[in-house]
């Protein structure tokens, strides 16, 4: 699977998941830390590759 497949899927979990939790505070704090290392990830893997492009 490619990255931008795995990102896909988890977001449409992600989704799926947000629609049964009672929201308060904490709930969104999770959902954003979820969302940042999601990026993290996304690019992290970006990089990776265009490093080894340039060696």
């Amino acid at each position: 699977m490619d990255k931008d497949e795995i990102l896909t899927s988890i977001a449409v979990l992600l989704l799926l998941f947000t629609a049964l939790i009672n929201w308060n505070l904490y709930s969104w704090f999770i959902l954003v830390g979820i969302v940042v290392i999601l990026f993290a990830w996304y690019f992290r893997k970006n990089e990776d590759k265009n490093l080894e492009r340039v060696t």
